[in-house]
């Protein structure tokens, strides 16, 4: 049954006897289903008692038990699987219950009823019940149509083989099921009368004679008479002993036409081996791992070459299996349809990341890696079984499940599993693919409290789930498939793409006229799962293999895999009655080596001294050197002082000390890094508040600072004084304080602080919260110091250099721009908005001004390299590009545009705003060679990396992991959450020293063979929406604290790689309407833009899962498989689009991925956003010619109006404008969205890491806002 596998590694077979040997005692055999072979009679304490078997049915049952268990006694406490029984043995077990008892026992009441003497009870109780008797799935029982057996070579396709004729129609790799045994002959063979014995074979078994046809009334078996054949041999004399391995694999890949019989075939390569090596090629559909067994000893037994000069062999009539009837099927759609919902079978696996998917020697997508599981498992496993009433293969499914959970992080694990069909001993006797598989699913939540379970009661859970799904078998997997609505496609399987096969032992050696064929291995290279797991009993231990996809994996990771699944099964097995989460996927020496490793591996700390006392001793050094440069002018290092040594004077006189927040209100001016120079100078930390965020959330930063004192000028004071009247209840009001009104303090110098300490506020940033309140990090001087001592140790621009300021101060990006350019005696070039938010005016400024290093976000930099390219202008000055905040992509645009600048390098750097910069990577060689997902390198000086599991356990090489965080870099925790400080920030359970603190970051990780660190993604629900750090749980709050709104769900969908947005469902409160527009003004009020959702779904109800949670898992596949209408897509009449502006319309069309808009559409409202609007302009320069810039987006975001901006088209206004259009739609149906963003919602924001860069209009209806970002 689920002990036969679909595939299994070329040498790894079964040892079951052929059932045509008849059902004799032989004497002999437990195997790890039972563990390990011991002698006869020793019942290795198995047996429960001594109780003589009572005449009639216990003593005709033992009778079968020991004919099929190889034991001489059967004691009538024994237990069935106890005695080594398996499923396979159970299928023999009612196959011959049904001949000897004349009743059609289902094979999943052996299961439910072990004991012998319980199973004659139950025996008994059907028989007398007569006609009441449960029968097995009409599949395996009732006759086909007379009409469907008019031709008898032409008989229905077997369940398994419809599914392989379709896989095989679709897959791009035809050698996919292709199934292959070697054998090396151990002595001479004739070899002439070997073709002969495999003559009568094919004879014997229609199978080996057969077809698949697509006939009219559905896939067909075609059998062909065996003279109208001939014997598939050949001899390949050329091959060597040295060339074998890739001949074996050469011919074991050529594919088969599905409708051509034979469906297998023999080659020999008679010099490959002193007696010659025989490769025999089935394809899976007329073959499974029973039929090859069969087959085996059928070559193999003495009469067979005694009965070769005989004239003719009896051909076995053609064995089917009957199609459920509608009943029957219902019943079990119905199983499968309550089993599988919500489920679609992916795991979450570490991708390949840096490295492009590998292929074989041959090209080959799959790989086989074997790996061996030493050690006594017999006892444990024994114990185990006893006291869950499960079989080996139960438990090893169990602890599959819950290694791919530990491994992938998943909740929702499905693993597939292949069952034999073999009811009758008609079937057994028949070679062909009698198999289905059945989808095992086991789901882990807090409801269940799966995770801490111990590992007994997960196995009796996979136990009642499998047996579950074995009495539901009678539907085939591709109806399966199609009752739970999944939708197969070239790139995906549905349902199962995890698969596991156990097999008792292997199988005794071919053999032909008393001649030994010892099992050589050979490699298809091809993997029908994501991942296959195979285990076969060896002795006292196991030996395994996985299969793999090598578009997902690579050999290292497999590698890892097999030593962690073996060190994972071996911690289960000794400590059953341990939770499941504390099981080892290390052992103690790898283990103590990684937490070693992990200390040894972080550099000592970078500390260069203070950064005030450094930056001092630099204007000392190069005072008339340009220290900051903007549209406004420029400051030498001795103004830049002077303005920030005032400034800190004055603030230290309002009361300024260490550890006081002062918050900071400035445009981007040369007054801005003064200010913060000022702040720190003064012993303070500054906080930053971007004046384009809404005036809601700058109160909230300004009071969970707590900030005595704003800093600002005359432009902001009227948005400072707003922000006074929105402080939240019992916060006391802040000072203001004016930068450009000049006030002298006498005795400057002697009232500043001398000394700054490490562990001193040096900024407060924010980042999004999931309770629906921004979070204030504090981060300390120290870090900053070590990190900035780092940047310019490595830096290869050396002192002097330019220096491009991009980021907004509220990103800690931007203090690392300021540091690392001033104390290396460079120049700061500040980025005036008009560059910000248009990449052909951005390249202009880096090479006017001969920049030689940017921070840049990736989608700036990709951006940059677009209009490099586009325009033909190559930033020669660029001697140094450091990118963060999101996931480094190298597409063709980045690779052409470095290629250009042989002397510019690429650093790739990772760190949460927690920690700032914790790890980088140094992209080296050719920018062509460069990998599609470059790693995130290794940690920097003083920062310490580990990679844990959910139980605080390192993880293996290969395995993803969470991030967690130590070292100098850390920040103190959050400002006013002393709770989530708590939660986040916790002591080092690996530290030597005393005081060691690890941040538990969130994102996701695994260590490569060469030390390098990946990126994978994140462990909960936070998302980077156009490099913001954003938590879908914050906008939920918000959209939930809407009167109208009864309750809210926010999901993220992936629009493209690395494209993120928020879609946001919402049910009315009772007798409410809900206006978008009214819910648009709300969270723009709240949110900052990036926060708010591009769309918003109306349902009557949200769905929820089993324990009454809400399951965002269909409201994920709500946003990709419900069409999704926008305000722009309203079925309202629109123009005809003609000219230019249909030109126009297959360009917004090309970039957003959707339907054509209409003449009137505005560009963000059908879901525009800001680097859709700079890839719209670099293929409007492109492809008209024209000079196209972002700012144009925004000023005639329609179609009408750009095709009037760009090619001259006529334009003329719309009658109504976007928003009345939203304030007049009815209530949006459940199937529908609309867009929440206007044309006020065009504002541009990037990030490196953490907090945003706004550089273009913002989400707010003040016109004070609109008119900044237009100026």
């Amino acid at each position: 049954m689920a002990d036969l596998p679909i595939h299994r590694p070329p040498g790894k077979q079964t040892a079951e006897p052929s059932p045509e040997e008849g059902l004799r005692p032989r004497g002999l055999v437990r195997r790890l289903d039972g563990a390990a072979a011991v002698p006869d009679g020793d019942d290795g304490g198995r047996v429960s008692s001594p109780d003589a078997l009572r005449p009639g049915t216990e003593e005709r049952l033992a009778g079968i038990w020991q004919a099929i268990l190889h034991v001489d006694q059967v004691p009538r406490g024994a237990r069935f699987f106890d005695m080594g029984g398996h499923s396979l043995h159970a299928m023999r077990l009612v196959a011959e219950i049904q001949r000897q008892f004349g009743i059609r026992l289902p094979v999943q009441l052996v299961f439910e009823h072990p004991e012998i003497a319980d199973l004659a009870a139950t025996l008994e109780a059907l028989i007398a019940r007569g006609s009441d008797r449960p029968q097995p799935p009409p599949q395996l029982a009732a006759g086909i149509s007379p009409e469907r057996l008019r031709d008898p070579d032409r008989i229905p396709a077997l369940p398994a083989q419809r599914g392989i004729w379709l896989l095989d129609s679709i897959i791009p790799d035809r050698a996919t099921y292709n199934q292959s045994f070697a054998f090396r002959a151990g002595d001479a063979i004739d070899w002439g009368r070997f073709r002969l014995a495999l003559r009568r074979t094919l004879q014997r078994h229609p199978a080996l004679r057969s077809g698949l046809i697509n006939a009219p009334n559905g896939l067909v078996q075609q059998i062909l008479p065996a003279a109208a054949l001939e014997l598939p041999w050949s001899e390949e004399p050329t091959v060597d002993a040295s060339s074998l391995e890739r001949a074996l694999e050469l011919h074991a890949r050529v594919p088969f036409d599905l409708a051509t019989a034979p469906l297998w075939r023999a080659t020999l390569f008679p010099a490959a081996a002193p007696h010659g090596v025989l490769l025999l090629t089935f394809h899976h559909a007329i073959i499974d791992e029973w039929s090859i067994h069969l087959l085996l000893r059928e070559l193999a037994r003495p009469e067979v070459e005694e009965t070769l000069d005989a004239s003719e062999t009896v051909a076995l009539a053609p064995a089917w299996l009957p199609e459920p009837d509608a009943a029957e099927r219902d019943r079990c759609a119905r199983f499968w349809r309550e089993e599988l919902a919500g489920a679609d079978g992916d795991l979450p696996w570490p991708r390949l990341g840096s490295r492009a998917p590998q292929a074989g020697p041959i090209g080959q997508l799959g790989g086989l890696h074997r790996f061996d599981i030493a050690g006594n498992l017999r006892e444990p496993l024994l114990c185990l079984a006893r006291e869950t009433g499960a079989t080996a293969f139960q438990v090893f499914l169990a602890a599959f499940h819950a290694w791919l959970h530990r491994v992938t992080g998943s909740d929702d694990v499905i693993v597939g599993t292949p069952v034999t069909l073999r009811c009758t001993l008609e079937l057994q006797k028949s070679v062909n693919c009698y198999l289905n598989t059945l989808p095992v699913r086991v789901r882990w939540n807090d409801a269940s409290g799966a995770s801490r379970e111990p590992f007994t009661e997960l196995v009796s859970r996979v136990r009642k789930t499998f047996l579950a799904a074995v009495g539901q078998r009678g539907l085939p997997f591709d109806e399966i498939v199609l009752a739970t609505a999944g939708e197969r496609t070239r790139e995906r399987k549905p349902i199962v793409n995890t698969l596991f096969v156990f097999t008792p032992a292997r199988v005794s050696p071919l053999s032909f006229a008393g001649v030994a064929m010892e099992p050589v291995a050979v490699d298809t290279g091809t993997s029908k799962f994501d991942l296959t797991l195979f285990l076969e009993a060896d002795g006292e231990g196991l030996r395994g293999a996985f299969e793999y996809d090598r578009r997902l994996f690579d050999d290292a990771t497999i590698a890892a895999f097999g030593t962690s699944f073996s060190n994972f099964l071996r911690s289960l097995l000794d400590a059953p009655s341990e939770p499941v989460s504390r099981a080892r996927l290390l052992d103690e020496q790898e283990r103590q080596r990684l937490i070693v490793d992990a200390a040894l591996f972080a550099e000592p700390s970078a500390h260069a001294g203070s950064l005030i006392e450094r930056f001092r001793k630099q204007v000392a050094a190069t005072p008339d050197a340009a220290a900051v440069t903007s549209a406004g002018g420029t400051w030498s290092y001795r103004d830049l002082d002077e303005h920030a040594s005032r400034l800190a004077a004055r603030l230290c006189r309002a009361g300024v000390a260490a550890d006081k927040p002062v918050a900071i209100c400035l445009p981007r001016s040369l007054e801005l890094p003064a200010a913060i120079l000022g702040v720190l100078a003064a012993g303070g930390g500054y906080v930053p508040l971007d004046p384009t965020l809404p005036i809601e959330r700058l109160a909230t930063m300004v009071a969970i600072a707590g900030c005595g004192i704003v800093v600002t000028d005359g432009q902001l004071a009227a948005l400072v004084a707003t922000l006074h009247t929105r402080l939240p209840p019992g916060c006391s009001q802040p000072a203001t304080l004016r930068i450009d009104i000049d006030e002298q303090v006498p005795d400057r110098e002697a009232i500043l602080p001398r000394a700054t300490r490490a562990d001193q506020l040096a900024y407060l940033l924010f980042t999004s919260g999931s309770t629906g309140t921004p979070k204030g990090v504090e981060m300390p001087v120290g870090p900053l110091e070590n990190l900035i001592a780092w940047q310019c140790r490595l830096s290869a621009v050396g002192g002097g250099a330019r220096t491009l300021q991009f980021a907004s101060a509220g990103f800690d990006v931007s203090f690392q721009e300021m540091f690392s350019t001033w104390l290396s005696g460079g120049e700061l070039v500040i980025v005036p908005e008009e560059a910000r938010l248009d990449p052909v005016v951005l390249l202009t400024l880096v090479i006017e001004e001969g920049v030689e290093r940017v921070f840049l976000p990736v989608a700036v930099l990709e951006h940059l390299a677009l209009a490099g390219l586009a325009t033909g202008r190559i930033p020669s000055s660029l001697r140094e590009v450091i990118v963060a905040g999101e996931q480094l992509r190298i597409g063709v645009a980045i690779r052409e545009f470095f290629a250009m600048i042989p002397g510019c390098i690429l650093w790739n750097q990772y760190g949460p705003t927690e920690s700032h910069v914790v790890a980088s990577h140094l992209l080296t060689g050719s920018p062509a060679a460069w990998p599609d997902l470059p790693p995130i390198g290794c940690p920097i000086a003083g920062a310490l990396i580990r990679l844990l599991d959910p139980a605080l356990e390192p993880v293996p090489v290969g395995v993803a992991g969470e991030i967690w965080i130590g070292g100098i870099c850390l920040a103190r925790g959050y400002a006013g959450r002393a709770d989530l400080t708590a939660e986040r920030f916790v002591a080092d359970p690996f530290a030597t020293e005393p005081g060691g603190r690890l941040y538990r970051s969130g994102d996701v990780g695994r260590w490569r063979a060469d030390g390098l660190l990946e990126y994978l993604g994140r462990a909960d629900r936070q998302v980077k929406i156009r490099g913001h750090r954003v938590e879908p749980d914050e906008v939920e709050v918000v959209l939930a604290g809407h009167p109208g709104v009864a309750e809210a769900a926010v999901v993220a969908r992936q629009e493209s790689a690395g494209d993120w947005s928020l879609v946001a469902y919402v049910v009315p409160a009772a007798g409410r309407t809900i206006l978008l527009a009214e819910l648009k003004t709300w969270l723009a009020a709240r949110l900052s833009a990036a926060m708010i959702p591009e769309r918003i779904g109306i349902l009557d109800a949200l769905p929820l899962t089993l324990n009454g949670k809400i399951d965002r898992g269909q409201l994920e596949r709500f946003t990709s498989d419900v069409p999704v209408v926008g305000v722009g897509d309203d079925p309202v009449e629109k123009v005809p689009l003609k000219g230019h502006e249909l030109a126009i319309a297959e360009l917004w069309r090309e970039v957003l991925g959707r339907g054509l808009p209409g003449r009137d559409d505005d560009f963000f409202s059908v879901g525009g956003m800001s680097l859709a609007a700079m890839r719209l302009v670099a293929r409007a320069r492109e492809r008209f010619g024209c000079p196209a810039s972002v700012r144009d987006v925004f000023d005639h975001p329609t179609v009408a109006g750009l095709a009037a901006r760009w090619l001259g088209a006529p334009h003329s206004p719309p009658e109504s404008t976007l928003l009345s259009k939203v304030a007049d739609a009815p209530d949006v149906a459940i199937d529908s969205f609309d867009l929440l963003s206007d044309a006020d919602r065009h504002r541009v924001t990037f990030e490196f890491n953490d907090t945003a860069v706004d550089i273009g209009p913002p989400a707010t209806l003040d016109r004070l806002f609109r008119e900044q970002a237009r100026r």
